[in-house]
């Protein structure tokens, strides 16, 4: 028996440079990457105040400072304000930017362990003076 619109050629290949059009422009627009940082970010402050656990509070500035970060680099040649350059540059010392898969805890170790510091908030008013 047969669905109505079923391929009955199993397996057909779709052409390299049709596929590689496609998967690259899963990455034109930085729109989405930051939205799932940003809904994920919204998840663990809703966590954090609701468990009240201080420790979510990093993990939501990593959230939101990596996955800024990433969309950013997704948007070059664009450049951004220097105070976000000079967080992203900061970040970049340490994380990759987007590219292959891999093994992520390290890079997000580093991220949290820049928030923490107040790395990245001297990064940002080293640029543009005192934050208030």
């Amino acid at each position: 028996m047969q669905l109505a619109g079923q391929n009955p050629e199993p397996d057909q290949k779709v052409p390299p440079s049709i596929y590689a059009a496609l998967v690259y422009s899963l990455f034109q627009n930085p729109a989405p990457m930051f939205a799932g940082a940003l809904c994920a970010a919204v998840a663990a402050i809703m966590t954090a105040v609701k468990t009240g656990n201080a420790w979510l509070w990093p993990c939501v500035a990593l959230l939101i400072v990596t996955g800024a970060a990433r969309a950013l680099d997704m948007r070059s040649p664009l450049t951004t304000s220097p105070a976000t350059g000079a967080v992203v540059a900061l970040v970049r010392e340490h994380v990759e930017g987007p590219g292959p898969d891999r093994f992520l805890a390290p890079e997000i170790a580093a991220v949290v362990g820049l928030v923490q510091s107040g790395a990245v908030v001297t990064a940002a008013e080293g640029v543009v003076g005192p934050l208030r």
